[in-house]
């Protein structure tokens, strides 16, 4: 991530490509979970990426305005707050999570961005781990799911795939050490 930078916030005033490339490539990815992990599509990320952008641009603009985060957490914040805000005014459920932004409110800055950071951590992670069981297989997906997920015993398991409960626990122990090998744990 990057760190505080005047010289790349003076090459986002100045409009230079390059900067607005920095950006992009190394805070979008994480920056966009705030999206992509509450119900929002790429292309509601890369929108409201770019709204956000916008909105660094505008504050830079501002002599009194200063950042206290990282870019990417900065970014972050701002688009989680357009995205819930999108959801509220569409009338979409609102994740749990918005509970806990909201309580942000009354806590001091500096906390309000740890806890910002450790939340899009804990989403980041999340996302590697759904990434890793697709990778494990259709077979294996089901089992770690039911398995995990949906707290399902290992005979209901059998039952529901049409295996032997034996077959079920191995293939159970197997899976999760295939999703351990990928997420390299």
């Amino acid at each position: 991530m990057m760190t505080i930078d005047s010289t790349l916030f003076q090459s986002l005033k100045s409009g230079d490509p390059a900067a607005y490339g920095q950006v992009y490539k190394t805070c979008y990815r994480s920056a966009a979970s705030a999206v992509l992990n509450n119900g929002g599509t790429a292309t509601d990320a890369e929108d409201l990426f770019q709204e956000a952008l916008y909105v660094l641009v505008k504050n830079l603009q501002n002599p009194a305005f200063e950042i206290k985060a990282q870019v990417g957490t900065w970014l972050y914040g701002v688009m989680r707050n357009l995205w819930l805000k999108r959801l509220r005014d569409s009338g979409k459920e609102l994740p749990v999570e918005d509970e806990k932004i909201k309580a942000l409110a009354d806590v001091p800055e500096e906390s309000a961005i740890e806890i910002l950071e450790n939340l899009r951590e804990r989403e980041a992670k999340y996302a590697n781990v759904i990434r890793a069981i697709e990778q494990t297989g259709e077979e294996c997906r089901e089992v770690i799911l039911q398995a995990y997920y949906n707290e399902t015993p290992d005979d209901k398991i059998a039952e529901m795939l049409g295996y032997t409960y034996n077959f079920v626990r191995v293939k159970r122990h197997r899976c999760m050490g295939k999703l351990r090998e990928i997420l390299g744990i």
